[in-house]
């Protein structure tokens, strides 16, 4: 694994753990703000690390369709 898709993976793991925390004390939009986060940084792991260029993608859906020909989707 490249050391920035670890980096990557961590970050996204931070927002993961935040998340759970969040939903215990019912605070639901900051949750779902680091889930989503999660989400982000974890496909920008998968980006990195299969090589893929791309070019400061913040939505989950392009990234997604970036992400559909490694067949993760």
């Amino acid at each position: 694994m490249k050391d920035e898709t670890k980096t990557w993976l961590d970050y996204s793991k931070e927002n993961l753990e935040s998340s759970k925390i969040l939903i215990k004390r019912k605070l639901f939009n900051p949750c779902l703000q680091n889930i989503q986060q999660s989400i982000e940084k974890a496909l920008k792991a998968i980006l990195i690390e299969q090589t893929i260029k791309y070019h400061r993608i913040s939505r989950w859906r392009v990234m997604r369709y970036f992400c559909k020909p490694l067949t993760i989707f």
